[in-house]
């Protein structure tokens, strides 16, 4: 039975009856009815077993509407043949969905004793016009057979595939496991090849046709001695947005898995790099995948780590420009913002019998704070006749913030023992528990350590409470920005020629020439303005409201942005010269222009960035003109008087000195080797001439040899040319 037999048909307006009948090589295993689109289907699902081969077909049969117009219909095909060493698979479906006039997928695959060849697809015609395809496919070594390639570096497997009005989704970090590229699709961890057709190309698969996007894939599977194996696949997006990821997954065994004998450690990990166009983003992400552990399969290891950069003001996963680097995740009173990777501890956790040792770290750094700690904790609990537990527990977490900048640190460590006794129907609990734990925080700085002795407690403070620090003023503030005010030439600048021009221009104080082709130049500020002005007067649309500053504690700051133009000792105006000017808005830190009422709780889950803050003017300088156009041109303009065809004179008058004249023995007295232009004698007097006009200083541009000339004449003309003798005779 081939894998589409074992499918089960759509429910919903069918009805079928297994038959089960078998006529010599033809199985019929089941009949059934169907209405759909205003037709009454007859459908039967039938194989043909031919030798070592089988072709089974389902949903075929034919429809009838009220017409009575009978139609053909088939769902799908399959064949496999299996006799060993060779086996060869296929199937073809037709799946069923409004949109789509046409929707086919299918797998193919062979198999040999050497090598595994795999491919699926899909194709899809829209009802709107356009058309829809993918393809993938994959060879592989069978077996633990590798392909090629020495010990330190063989390669298992090779896949490449593409999709053309086609969308594929890239997958979470903690979907790199179950994603079908990732996995060999020739079976395995993802199940069949059928079922991973499924996966991909079904009903919410990982590729779904999408007009104007595309993409390719390709990547390899390769093994290092057998204690590396690693699986790598790079997807690159296309359409109105383009993006680059590469995803794979890495099993390092240390040492080599010998026969009979487990490693002594095992590392899964899954990776994700990607660099999204959209979102002006880069992400890499890497976690720990199950199956992970060190010494002992008892001793688990999970955890992750992410890098994200922004380069953009604002982007659409919600997030400004900016960066966040995380292992283990955060501390636990940051909250991070929506945009920020999810990323669990770095942890190992061991249990034998009545022992368990766990442990987990985390360290991160954003643009706006810094987190570091860890925890370890061991229990014994014997669960039996008398319940004893003891514990151990020890802890540090570390958070500092800047702009403005703060700090707390908490630590602690705790050993307790208790024991559980069960009298008559009365449990009776006694436990004992030593621990202290310290906070510390600042500026300014204070904290309080906190000491337990059974049920004894007491807390000492330190230094100062949990005030607010001293705001800082302006000039204080003002050294953490860095250039206030700038000018950046954005198009248009035209390098010096050399470094004696660069010096030059240095030392004469000159300015820095520029293109009149779209020059283009803006003024950036770190600070927000309110209101921004040019040459004195407000620009339209730059005015806002207020802006605040954190650190400082300020709001209904004023802020202006001005800016004035000059022409020599002159103030020039550039909208009445048709410079394009437009106002520039860019996302501001919230720590340092944010609200100062908020809490720090809250500041730590808002978004980092404020958008749209007024921060400077760009100029862009009109594109050269155009001028003197004809325009339009009257077709009475453009006709033609002909004239009598004659000999042009070479002058209006007649010239002075011998006459030229039309001489059809010209060529051949050019081309005449003892007295033509070529002769030694010839030459020798127009070198002569020459050097005449040479010594008075008007000497035509050079004397070269005539003989090639001479040669060529004959063919040189198409009519005989003018000559005239070099005396006035």
């Amino acid at each position: 039975m081939t894998e589409l037999e074992r499918r089960p048909r759509q429910a919903g307006g069918e009805a079928w009856r297994d038959l089960g009948l078998t006529l010599g090589p033809v199985e019929v295993r089941r009949v059934g009815l169907s209405y759909a689109q205003g037709r009454l289907f007859v459908l039967v699902d039938a194989s043909l077993a031919v030798g070592p081969a089988q072709l089974a077909l389902a949903g075929l049969g034919f429809g009838i509407d009220s017409r009575f117009t009978v139609s053909p219909t088939l769902r799908g095909a399959g064949l496999q043949m299996d006799k060993p060493p060779v086996r060869v698979t296929g199937v073809l479906e037709r799946r069923v969905d409004p949109k789509y006039a046409e929707w086919l997928t299918g797998m193919a695959a062979v198999e040999t004793g050497f090598f595994a060849l795999h491919a699926m697809g899909s194709y899809a015609r829209s009802r709107d016009g356009w058309s829809s395809m993918f393809l993938f496919g994959e060879v592989g070594g069978s077996g633990d057979r590798g392909l090629f390639g020495p010990p330190v570096f063989t390669v298992m497997a090779v896949c490449l595939g593409f999709g053309v009005n086609s969308r594929i989704r890239d997958p979470r970090i903690d979907e790199v496991r179950d994603f079908p590229l990732v996995q060999r699709i020739s079976g395995g961890a993802g199940g069949t090849p059928e079922e991973v057709l499924e996966s991909l190309a079904g009903p919410g698969g990982w590729v779904t046709p999408r007009a104007g996007e595309y993409w390719g894939a390709g990547g390899l599977e390769f093994s290092s001695f057998r204690f590396l194996e690693a699986r790598a696949l790079l997807l690159v997006h296309g359409g109105p947005t383009w993006q680059v990821c590469l995803i794979g997954r890495t099993t390092l065994d240390l040492p080599r898995n010998k026969a009979a004998r487990r490693p002594l450690a095992r590392l899964v990990v899954d990776l994700a790099i990607a660099y999204h166009g959209e979102h002006n983003r880069f992400s890499m992400d890497a976690v720990l995948a199950p199956g992970s552990y060190v010494l002992d399969p008892a001793a688990e290891l999970s955890g992750g780590l992410a890098l994200y950069i922004w380069g953009s003001d604002r982007t659409a996963s919600g997030g400004g420009k900016g960066f966040v680097f995380t292992v283990g995740g955060y501390h636990r009173d940051f909250q991070p913002p929506g945009y920020y990777p999810r990323v669990p501890r770095v942890g190992w956790r061991w249990s034998r019998g009545p022992v368990t040792i766990s442990g987990e770290a985390y360290l991160a750094i954003t643009d706006g704070a810094f987190m570091a700690g860890g925890r370890l904790e061991a229990v014994y609990d014997n669960g039996h006749g008398i319940n004893l537990r003891a514990w151990f527990t020890a802890w540090v977490d570390a958070l500092v913030r800047w702009k403005p900048f703060s700090f707390s640190l908490s630590m602690g460590l705790s050993v307790g023992v208790s024991a559980t006794v069960k009298v008559v129907f009365v449990r009776v609990r006694v436990s004992l528990e030593v621990g202290v734990s310290l906070d510390l925080w600042g500026p300014p700085i204070g904290g309080r350590a906190r000491v337990k002795v059974w049920f004894i407690s007491f807390t000492i403070g330190i230094g100062s409470g949990r005030d607010e620090a001293p705001l800082p003023g302006w000039d204080e503030f003002r050294v953490q920005l860095p250039a206030a005010v700038a000018v950046v030439p954005q198009r248009g600048l035209l390098a010096d020629v050399d470094a004696a021009e660069t010096e030059a221009r240095k030392a004469t104080k000159a300015p820095q020439l520029v293109s009149a082709d779209g020059f283009t130049v803006a003024t950036e500020s770190v600070v927000p303005a309110s209101k921004i002005t040019l040459n004195g007067a407000l620009l339209e649309g730059a005015e806002k409201d207020r802006i605040t500053i954190r650190p400082m504690g300020y709001r209904d700051v004023v802020s202006e942005h001005r800016v004035t133009v000059h022409r020599y000792d002159s103030v020039y105006h550039p909208k009445d010269n048709d410079w394009s000017v437009t106002v520039v808005r860019r996302g501001v830190p919230r720590a340092l222009w944010g609200d100062p009422g908020t809490s720090p709780e809250r500041a730590m889950r808002e978004d980092g960035v404020i958008s749209g803050c007024l921060s400077g003017i760009r100029f862009q300088v009109p594109a050269p003109r155009r001028e003197g156009e004809l325009g339009p041109v009257r077709g009475e303009a453009l006709e033609v008087d002909e004239l009598p065809r004659a000999a042009i004179p070479l002058q209006e008058r007649d010239p002075a000195g011998p006459r030229a004249e039309a001489d059809p023995d010209s060529v051949a007295t050019i081309s005449d080797p003892d007295g033509g232009i070529g002769a030694d004698d010839t030459a020798g007097r127009r070198t002569a001439l020459y050097d005449g006009l040479a010594a008075l200083g008007v000497a035509p541009g050079g004397n070269a040899p005539l003989g090639a000339y001479a040669s060529r004449a004959s063919t040189l003309f198409t009519d005989p040319p003018l000559i005239t003798a070099a005396s006035g005779r």
